[in-house]
């Protein structure tokens, strides 16, 4: 027992890395397309400037000779890719990096199934979940791995989930992920904060907590803000897509362009990957937003025979209604307000489907209460939803892609 316990988490480690596996044998970057070189010079850039370019730092190396001030996003991405470039080159530190990322989450799943009281079988299938659908993979080599980090808004909710125990490390620790996640992946500031009013308003327990850690990290997030807001070209969005909608009274922007937005079925339904490299434009690459359709069905399951998991399976609808963008059939939806709160505070955001890191995380605490529900009805449950999850991973998502790699130049 002690050695399958050992073994099986390993063994999700290790499958992470299998999209990986051809590009650390070519030697190049993974992935493709303007987003993945330019957040990997942004690594190497603050290799050179150091820890400054966490708070903004006027560089002349930003816009040579000129120079000009900038912040850097993902932070723990680029430490550690500058602590490992020098040993393992380039290509195998990006890889690392991004596989951290990757792992982080898995883990946050698991621990937050372990919260749940789960048995270690449903907590494992919490954590194999973020591999099974394509969106973590394609984002990595699509758009960068700034774009899948998600890490500190898991450990944010296990924080906040945890100040119901009236422990007041968690409302720190709660903070502290706030800061982080504004840091690592702005689009997800909001989310913390945002849960922990929710839980203000449903729990009793652990109030003060909340209130304590609300306070902490609004401040940090607002200074982030102000750090990003005067490092950012502050015309940029609106160039990008420049529409407009009258609701409400006002006039809202519509920021994104409709190639970031997520069709309606594409969640559940395999479609073929088309990379930016395999494109016509870059605009047209697609289909790298499958979740898995096995996670889905068995997400579903969950909500029919174990009402716990309605508020995870809630929080999944919530990325999915994020990810569509402002407008969905002609129906504005919540994108288009929390893009006009967030040009207020700094500045709107372009690419709606980043949120579906809230889907993958709500979904695999899910697939854990219908793994946990049907462990007690039939002990190899786990081990037949784990071969189903694998199937469905190497058929169709994460684990079937075959990314464009990028040569480095000689």
């Amino acid at each position: 027992m002690m050695a399958k316990r050992l073994l099986l988490p390993l063994l999700i480690c290790l499958l992470a890395g299998v999209p990986f596996l051809s590009c650390l044998i070519d030697g190049g970057i993974f992935g493709a397309g303007p987003d993945v070189v330019s957040t990997l010079w942004g690594m190497w850039w603050f290799q050179q400037e150091g820890i400054a370019a966490i708070s903004g730092v006027d560089s002349e190396l930003l816009n040579y000779p000129y120079g000009a001030k900038g912040t850097i996003l993902s932070p723990s991405s680029a430490l550690l890719w500058s602590a490992m470039e020098p040993v393992f080159g380039v290509g195998p530190a990006l890889i690392f990096a991004s596989l951290m990322q990757i792992w982080m989450l898995c883990l946050g799943c698991f621990l937050l199934a372990r919260r749940a009281s789960f048995e270690f079988y449903a907590c494992l299938v919490a954590g194999a979940i973020p591999l099974v659908g394509t969106y973590l993979f394609f984002g990595v080599g699509e758009g960068s791995l700034v774009a899948i980090a998600a890490a500190p808004m898991v450990f944010g909710l296990y924080a906040i989930l945890q100040m119901e125990t009236e422990q007041w490390r968690y409302a720190f620790l709660g903070a502290f992920c706030m800061i982080w996640m504004a840091l690592e992946n702005p689009y997800l500031a909001p989310v913390l904060p945002g849960l922990c009013g929710c839980f203000w308003l449903q729990r009793r327990k652990g109030r003060p907590m909340v209130v304590l850690s609300l306070l902490l990290g609004s401040i940090g997030i607002l200074y982030i803000a102000s750090v990003f807001g005067a490092s950012a070209n502050p015309d940029y969005p609106r160039e990008v897509a420049g529409q407009q909608v009258r609701l409400l009274g006002r006039v809202w922007d519509i920021v994104e362009l409709p190639w970031a937005r997520m069709s309606g079925t594409e969640f559940f339904w395999p479609r073929s990957v088309r990379w930016t490299t395999d494109a016509v434009t870059a605009t047209e690459a697609a289909g790298g937003r499958y979740l898995g359709l096995s996670v889905v069905l068995l997400s579903l399951y969950a909500v029919w025979k174990e009402p716990k998991s309605r508020p995870w399976f809630g929080f999944a609808v919530i990325g999915l209604l994020l990810s569509v963008g402002s407008l969905f059939h002609g129906l504005a939806f919540p994108f288009l307000f929390l893009n006009g709160v967030m040009d207020s505070v700094a500045r709107p955001l372009t690419q709606p489907t980043r949120y579906l890191c809230l889907s993958v995380v709500g979904f695999a605490l899910c697939c854990a209460y219908a793994t946990s529900y049907l462990q007690q009805r039939n002990a190899r449950a786990p081990w037949i939803i784990g071969g189903v999850l694998l199937m469905d991973a190497f058929l169709f998502g994460g684990l079937s892609l075959n990314a464009p790699i990028t040569a480095l130049p000689k």
